[in-house]
């Protein structure tokens, strides 16, 4: 965004703005605006970044080097591409599983993105009368380890790499399920890394899907840290979530700080349990 105060504009911008000042007059919005309320101007140059004193080395940097902007590694994807993951969950459990193996088949590497419904989510049976409308409803019914040994029938774990579930308030429900299923086949956790959404905060912030006391959720959430610590240290016991605040109408600074704020909720909480 160009400062009220800024310099005269460069003799070409200046130019290229004049020119085209009735087209640029017809846009569709009278302005616009990021959905943080930033404005969005219609050309940007090298010369803007002089305005707002950009520098390159501090504001963008190397790749595999703070502020890691040009990613995390120094390489890229040079080194290793990227996973293609399609988050799925069809009705029962061998519906889920016959999809699963299909993206497989058609080159999914990302390994298995688990959608649940939201009886599971929730912590209801599936022949429970509050779940009887909503069973099987963008995502899959999970209501026992059978279930999960049925999502996972013929796809061996080592093969698939990668687990991930939005289990949040059922978090450590799915832990266990995941270290039951890997107990009964021999399968040794670092084989298939479980990555489990467990922020169960956001759910009360912008789902409401939450069915504990905030304090109890957050106790149980960071148990599942700190047992998978040791029962199953190669897995991502927690995936703090921002983009359900940006969903329920919040702006990209709301998105941040919410997600930021949660973080440090569950940090503070591990912590307590090492004193």
């Amino acid at each position: 965004m160009t400062p009220h105060d800024a310099p005269p504009l460069p003799p070409e911008e200046q130019r290229w703005r004049d020119l085209h000042a009735n087209d640029l007059a017809k846009g569709w919005r009278h302005s616009f605006e990021t959905s943080s309320g930033f404005r969005v101007d219609p050309l940007y140059t090298a010369a803007t970044l002089s305005q707002v004193r950009w520098d390159a080395a501090r504001d963008l940097g190397f790749p595999g080097e703070a502020p890691w902007t040009r990613g995390f590694t120094p390489g890229g994807y040079r080194a290793k591409l990227w996973k293609t993951e399609m988050y799925a969950g069809f009705g029962s459990a061998e519906d889920a599983n016959k999809r699963y193996r299909y993206l497989m088949e058609q080159g999914s590497t990302g390994g298995v993105s688990i959608a649940l419904d939201l009886p599971t989510q929730v912590g209801y049976d599936s022949d429970h009368v509050m779940a009887r409308d909503e069973v099987g409803q963008i995502g899959v019914a999970l209501t026992s380890l059978d279930d999960v040994e049925r999502v996972f029938d013929g796809i061996p774990l080592d093969k698939v790499g990668h687990v991930f579930s939005t289990a949040n308030c059922i978090g450590p429900i799915f832990a266990a399920w995941m270290l039951a299923l890997y107990e009964k086949r021999g399968t040794p956790t670092g084989d298939c890394i479980v990555q489990i959404q467990n922020d169960p905060i956001k759910e009360y912030v912008a789902r409401g899907t939450q069915f504990l006391p905030i304090e109890a959720s957050v106790r149980l959430a960071t148990d599942v840290i700190a047992y998978c610590n040791h029962a199953a240290p190669e897995w991502l016991p927690i995936s703090v979530s921002g983009s359900h605040m940006k969903q329920a109408g919040g702006t990209c600074v709301q998105e941040a700080a919410f997600t930021i704020c949660n973080g440090i909720a569950y940090v503070e909480t591990c912590l307590s349990k090492c004193m």
